[in-house]
């Protein structure tokens, strides 16, 4: 994981002294602009939140179903072929 953000970071910083050199870059924010585009973001989250309690339910219906000693290895069972149709 520190290997990913490590590199994210390292690219961003490369991104940004590059394109320094053709185009003034300037940080600001606008209260309002913000707002809106957080008004217009929340369907979507709300949709994906949706989907992945979607396609989570199973595991928690598996767990709330069986007894707790047998969950575990259901759940495994369950989990590794769903992952690879999830892929």
């Amino acid at each position: 994981m520190f290997a990913g953000v490590f590199g994210n970071i390292v690219m961003t910083l490369l991104i940004y002294f590059y394109s320094r050199k053709v185009e003034k870059i300037n940080f600001s924010f606008h209260l309002p602009q913000i707002k809106s585009l957080v008004k217009m973001s929340i369907p979507y989250g709300l949709a994906m939140f949706l989907n992945v309690i979607y396609f989570k339910i199973d595991v928690i219906i598996l767990s709330i179903m069986e007894p707790r000693n047998i969950a575990d290895t259901s759940i495994a069972l369950y989990s590794v072929p769903m992952k690879i149709v999830e892929v």
